[in-house]
């Protein structure tokens, strides 16, 4: 993926960015879903595409995607095969709705600072496990 995204343009970062200076100018943004890039992409209003290799992972896709903040493209080492990455990708890139779910997301972390993002992780925690 890394070799595929770097042939196309894409800045791919092997080692850790400054994520104050990075997230500002990127489109969107491609992780392994970790809390500390969860949390820095949703603040800085960007819509977060994550492979979920583990099981925080995954709950901060569902409490993202929850918030119409973020995608999970895949969950677990295998779960996406090769073929499907492109399709997948394709799709988070153009949903206009993620961008616009983002920024609203974002707004509300801004506008009420920590209580009323907890209080929006926590709603879209709640619709998610109300559907498990």
């Amino acid at each position: 993926v890394l070799r595929f995204l770097t042939l196309r343009g894409a800045i791919v970062h092997t080692t850790p960015p400054d994520l104050a200076e990075r997230l500002p100018l990127a489109s969107h943004v491609l992780s392994q879903g970790g809390t500390g890039m969860a949390h820095s992409a949703l603040a800085a209003g960007r819509p977060h595409g994550i492979f979920a290799l583990h099981g925080e992972s995954r709950i901060n896709a569902q409490a993202l995607t929850g918030l119409g903040a973020g995608a999970l493209l895949g969950s677990g080492p295998l779960a996406l095969p090769p073929e499907k990455i492109l399709p997948a990708l394709q799709a988070f890139l153009a949903d206009p709705a993620l961008r616009g779910g983002t920024q609203e997301a974002g707004k509300a972390l801004h506008l009420g600072g920590q209580t009323a993002g907890l209080r929006a992780v926590s709603e879209a925690l709640a619709r998610v496990m109300a559907t498990v």
